[in-house]
C-alpha cells in the first residue's frame, strides 16, 4: 500500500460497502409513503430513503419502494463516507482493514519523502503533566554535545528528574512512561499526538 491508500477512504471501499447494502421497505401506515432502510451486513443502519406520491390513486409499492432504495443508497453512501472518513482520523485504518485483520504493520515508501518510510502507529495512552506558569523547574545537567539535558520538576509534592533538549515552557508537557523515561513534549507535539 502507498502512503496515500493508508491516509484515505478509497472510492472502491465504499462502493464494496454500498453493494453489500441490505435493504428493507415499508409503506407508512396508510400512506402514500414508502421508506427504504440500508443495513451494512452485521445488521448496522448506515441510511434511508423516502418516497412519496402526490395522488393516492396513482400510489404503487414497487415504484416507491424502486425510487426509496434509490433515495436510500444516496444516504448510505455519505454517511459511509462520513464514518469511514472518522474511523481513519480516530484509528488510523477504515473498516475494510479493521474488519478483515490485513492492517499492514510493515512501513510503506513514502510519497512525500525518498527514502523515508511511513510507519503505522500503535494507539497508545500517556501518563502526563501539564507544565504550570509557577512551577520551578531546576537544570541538573546541561548537553553540551546535541544530548538531552536533564532537569527536575516537582509534582505534587514529588520530585521528577526528566530529559529534554529544548526550553521547558508553560503548557508544555512532561511525559512519565517509567521511572527511568520521563521526558518533555512540547504543547504543540502533545496536541497533535493527544486528545487534550
Amino acid at each position: 500500500m502507498t502512503e496515500k491508500e493508508l491516509t484515505s477512504v478509497s472510492k472502491a471501499h465504499i462502493e464494496t460497502l454500498i453493494a453489500s447494502l441490505d435493504f428493507r421497505f415499508e409503506r407508512i401506515g396508510h400512506t402514500t409513503t414508502t421508506v427504504c432502510y440500508a443495513f451494512l451486513p452485521n445488521g448496522f443502519r448506515v441510511g434511508h430513503g423516502d418516497s412519496a406520491c402526490v395522488n393516492p390513486a396513482n400510489y404503487d409499492y414497487a415504484e416507491g419502494c424502486q425510487w426509496a432504495k434509490e433515495n436510500a443508497i444516496k444516504n448510505a453512501t455519505q454517511n459511509l463516507w462520513m464514518l469511514e472518513g472518522y474511523l481513519l482520523k480516530v484509528t488510523g485504518q477504515t473498516s475494510e482493514r479493521l474488519s478483515i485483520g490485513t492492517a499492514s504493520t510493515k512501513p510503506v515508501e513514502s510519497d512525500v519523502h525518498d527514502g523515508f518510510k511511513v510507519y503505522q502507529g500503535k494507539a497508545i495512552m500517556r501518563t502526563a503533566y501539564e507544565v504550570q506558569e509557577d512551577d520551578v523547574i531546576v537544570p541538573l545537567k546541561q548537553a553540551d554535545t546535541g544530548g538531552p539535558s536533564l532537569s527536575e520538576i516537582a509534582i505534587s509534592g514529588e520530585r521528577y528528574a526528566f530529559a529534554h533538549f529544548e526550553p521547558v515552557m508553560p503548557g508544555d508537557f512532561i511525559c512519565y512512561l517509567d521511572e527511568q523515561d520521563i521526558y518533555h513534549v512540547r504543547r504543540s507535539v502533545m496536541e497533535q499526538r493527544n486528545y487534550l
